[in-house]
């Protein structure tokens, strides 16, 4: 699920085929619904909160008028031969003219979010279960299934370097200062980068898989 940039509307994903926009302070009934070819996986609002993008397990990623609940694009790029590929993560850039989605097999794609062309894609050949971009709008991180958070330039599309940590890395979270990154993995393992030094800061551990996490405003907080 996620909140819209004014704080207004909320839009979930659902195992119903389905994406839902709700109207808050309360959503007795969802306002939009927005069909799907597969139970969805994620969902993001663009920056302006005027367009949304949904990726499910049919391999699609679609972006959607957030008013009207018109389909504007589709984009299937994620299909292997016959084998639809799980689209595992969504994010747009802080402009909102680029998104980037990943898959179940590794694959990133740099989209433009007007028209759903390509422009750049990596193949890692591990799965990649998250996706973000840095507050300047520079830095992509895919979070690995092997450990390792990929550092990823939006402009160029080539890989930067890779930070490593312990168990398949399920999130992952940029700092609004742009300062951190966090990852979360399957070990419950907490990671802290300072993007300076590239120095692992202490961090916590979970007993189970890390399954969230988000960085405060003024990037002071971490919660887990």
């Amino acid at each position: 699920a996620a909140f819209s940039p004014d704080g207004r509307h909320v839009v979930s994903a659902s195992g119903d085929r389905t994406a839902k926009l709700w109207a808050l302070p309360e959503p007795d009934s969802a306002d939009v619904i927005l069909p799907l070819d597969g139970p969805a996986r994620d969902v993001a609002f663009s920056p302006d909160g005027q367009r949304l993008a949904s990726g499910s397990i049919d391999a699609t990623v679609r972006m959607w008028d957030a008013t009207s609940g018109r389909k504007l694009w589709d984009f299937s790029g994620h299909k292997s031969g016959s084998s639809n590929l799980e689209i595992s993560a969504i994010a747009f850039s802080p402009d909102g003219k680029t998104i980037v989605t990943s898959d179940e097999t590794g694959t990133v794609q740099i989209l433009d979010a007007e028209s759903g062309n390509v422009k750049s894609k990596l193949e890692f050949g591990v799965p990649i279960w998250d996706v973000n971009v840095s507050p300047n709008g520079k830095t992509i991180t895919a979070a690995r299934d092997d450990g390792l958070v990929t550092l990823i330039s939006l402009q160029t599309g080539k890989e930067s370097f890779s930070l490593r940590t312990f168990g398949r890395l399920l999130v992952s979270s940029f700092s609004q200062n742009g300062e951190w990154i966090a990852a979360g993995s399957s070990a419950g393992n907490v990671t802290l980068w300072n993007l300076s030094n590239g120095k692992i800061v202490p961090s916590s551990t979970h007993k189970g898989e890390v399954l969230a996490i988000s960085f405060s405003p003024d990037s002071r907080f971490l919660v887990t």
